[in-house]
């Protein structure tokens, strides 16, 4: 059976997951960014789960484009003090991302969860908006 994807409702709901998880990168990091910088990064990491939507790639091309975009992610939504503050914020970031999605991966295997699908270590969780 093949899954559909809304684009809408990925979007949607990774935006308000990385609004989560960049608070969290800040509060961990000892680190002050506005909300608006915070939304306007929330953006860019919506756009960056549609990496779910591509071609399957490869292990290290596939981390490449997460730490990548984790980079582009904290530099949107965290002030330049620096490279090393950075990536210490991009570094933080990609893994609350990696556990959140490993939280998801467990339910299913575990929980007997249906309707998640996995790409390029993006993890849609299907919630339809038929429901």
């Amino acid at each position: 059976m093949k899954t559909i994807v809304y684009v809408d409702v990925l979007l949607g709901v990774n935006l308000l997951l990385a609004w989560f998880l960049l608070r969290a990168t800040a509060r961990i990091t000892s680190s002050t960014a506005s909300p608006l910088r915070l939304a306007a990064a929330s953006g860019v990491a919506a756009l960056f789960t549609l990496t779910l939507l591509a071609p399957p790639m490869g292990m290290a091309m596939q981390l490449l484009v997460k730490l990548g975009g984790s980079v582009c992610i904290a530099a949107v939504a965290f002030p330049h003090t620096g490279p090393r503050a950075l990536l210490r914020r991009a570094v933080w970031y990609f893994l609350l991302n990696l556990l959140l999605a490993g939280m998801v991966l467990c339910a299913v295997w575990f929980g007997g969860v249906a309707g998640v699908e996995t790409n390029n270590l993006s993890v849609y969780f299907d919630i339809s908006p038929r429901y």
